[in-house]
């Protein structure tokens, strides 16, 4: 009985010509570009929050340069933003 269902082709019926091969390729480059994008999210989140800052101590400096704000409150407010 020749067939799809005899022993050395039943596998063959789903798995011909090395589709595993290329769905397992699929399957790790769809895994790449999700890390890679989820990388980038993240290194995004934090060049936001050290611009943030950064620019939060820039108004601090002014601020205490132009005699708003005294030393104590200075150095007070920046270990705030420091941490």
């Amino acid at each position: 009985m020749h067939g799809y269902c005899n022993g050395s082709n039943y596998g063959s019926m789903f798995l011909s010509h090395g589709s595993l091969i290329y769905i397992v390729i699929v399957v790790l480059v769809i895994a790449a570009i999700y890390f890679i994008i989820k990388g980038s999210k993240n290194n995004n989140q934090e060049n936001m929050k050290v611009s943030s800052t950064r620019e939060a101590l820039s108004i601090l400096d002014k601020r205490y340069a132009n005699g708003e704000i005294d030393k104590d409150d200075y150095n007070e407010k920046k270990d705030n933003l420091t941490r």
